[in-house]
């Protein structure tokens, strides 16, 4: 192994570092250097500032991981390194949004900020349900719409009577339903869609469907089936 020269000045600097992190006053032979630096609690005195900007129905989680000081040869001093490991966990129901870092590579004295996108409500399922009755010759719709398992959009459909499969044209005062945004679990009722079999030129016997559409996608939503008496 070759031989090296340092100097009682540069050693002497090592160890009054030591002894300033660790607070005490032990002295140090070389050999004992390298020990002393790993035992230090280096993940109490971080060598960055970290910043969590937190933000609605989502929480943002810095873990930081400090690597130790290491000494290569006699000469060479690696500083300590850090690691910032950084989620983002969202709320039920909810997804979380986009994680941002103001710094890739922080140096020493820097402040890191973490934050993150808005968290999206995750969208639910809107379950329809339609009835329908005929009293003599008038005939009343209801629709009952609930949001399952989150948040769901306004839905604008229309009821097309099918008198023996054959679509009738009706007026959008009976025909229109628009259903708002509704929350989790929350309920829409709608009723006053009151036709007569007159309008719909349907006589006894006639089976009446009415079927329930979506105008943003063109899709039956659910039906509902009268007998004309």
């Amino acid at each position: 192994m070759a031989k090296v020269f340092i100097s009682d000045t540069y050693l002497t600097n090592i160890a009054d570092a030591i002894r300033v992190k660790n607070n005490t006053n032990t002295t140090y032979t070389p050999a004992q250097m390298v020990t002393a630096i790993n035992s230090l609690s280096l993940e109490q005195h971080l060598p960055v500032r970290i910043e969590i900007i937190q933000s609605e129905h989502q929480t943002i989680k810095v873990i930081p991981t400090v690597n130790p000081i290491t000494i290569n040869g006699n000469t060479t001093v690696n500083l300590p390194t850090i690691n910032l490991n950084a989620t983002v966990v969202p709320d039920e129901g909810y997804t979380a949004g986009t994680l941002n870092q103001s710094l890739a590579n922080a140096e020493w004295g820097s402040t890191v900020t973490f934050s993150a996108t808005e968290a999206v409500e995750q969208e639910g399922i809107l379950n329809i349900v339609m009835t329908a009755s005929i009293n003599r010759v008038f005939i009343e719709i209801e629709i009952q719409a609930t949001a399952i398992d989150g948040y769901t959009n306004a839905t604008t459909c229309r009821i097309v009577p099918y008198v023996n499969n054959n679509a009738v044209e009706v007026h959008d005062s009976f025909a229109m339903v628009n259903i708002d945004s509704l929350e989790k679990d929350e309920t829409y009722s709608s009723s006053g869609h009151t036709i007569d079999t007159g309008t719909l030129h349907a006589v006894s016997g006639d089976i009446i469907k009415f079927s329930l559409i979506n105008l943003a996608t063109q899709t039956e939503v659910t039906s509902a089936i009268v007998n004309v008496p």
